[in-house]
């Protein structure tokens, strides 16, 4: 969906702006000092320095040990704490590879009509057309929790082939959307179920070059991107050959 930041996704390749975190697993606790009352993130201010800044504020001077190399360009540190990596870039959002899995939350009703949805109608107008039959034709109650990989199925043979993942997250839409807790309690279940799906994919010789994602609920559904992301991290499961890293992006400026 949404949001005045602007919302979750991106209209034009910018700076990479990144962090690299892993769900899956959560990172033990440091113990707290003088300098560092939060977890850290290490996100640095130039190739010359160390020194980073978190989302949350949390400075970092921390250097990168030889298996925080990193196989995104213009990171600089990773965390391996997980199965999973998660990566924080600025940028376009749909600026992707063929094989690309481009995912986003939606609500039940099949509307992609403001914020990152509408872009993603722009985008991949057939993959809206899948999507809207598909919600028209699933109850509610059934979709929530739940999520629906679309395949590459648009016309233009001269851009890249995308999947596109949607992630129930929310019944309804607008003021009527669910409560951010509720929006929470979805998150968990729904991107697990899109990974199984990718699982399958893969299985049966489906070739998926990245994956990536808008700041999912963090738009239109105003949760805080940071409560998603723990979400994220606390999944856990075994997904075979699916790619262990997930790129999260937001939109320049």
């Amino acid at each position: 969906m949404s949001s005045k930041r602007p919302p979750e996704g991106g209209e034009e390749a910018g700076s990479l702006k990144q962090t690299k975190l892993h769900f899956g697993q959560r990172p033990p606790k440091r113990p707290k000092s003088d300098n560092h009352t939060k977890e850290e993130i290490h996100r640095p201010k130039s190739p010359s320095s160390t020194t980073s800044r978190s989302d949350a504020g949390d400075l970092t001077t921390d250097k990168p040990s030889p298996q925080d190399a990193s196989t995104t360009t213009g990171a600089k540190f990773i965390r391996t704490t997980g199965s999973f990596t998660i990566t924080e870039i600025t940028g376009d959002i749909f600026d992707a590879p063929s094989n690309a899995i481009i995912i986003h939350a939606c609500n039940c009703y099949g509307s992609w009509g403001a914020g990152i949805a509408a872009a993603f109608k722009k985008t991949y107008p057939n993959a809206y057309t899948n999507h809207h039959k598909f919600c028209q034709n699933n109850s509610k109650d059934s979709l929530i929790k739940s999520a629906q990989l679309i395949p590459p199925c648009e016309k233009d043979a001269s851009k890249p082939k995308h999947y596109v993942g949607c992630l129930f997250t929310s019944k309804r839409f607008g003021k009527a959307r669910d409560s951010p807790a509720e929006i929470l309690r979805a998150t968990g279940p729904a991107m697990q179920d899109l990974l199984d799906q990718v699982k399958k994919l893969v299985e049966k010789g489906g070739k998926v070059s990245e994956i990536r994602m808008c700041r999912i609920n963090s738009g239109l559904f105003g949760v805080e991107w940071e409560k998603t992301r723990e979400v994220l991290e606390g999944l856990e499961g075994d997904w075979g050959a699916v790619p262990r890293e997930i790129k999260v992006y937001e939109r320049p400026g």
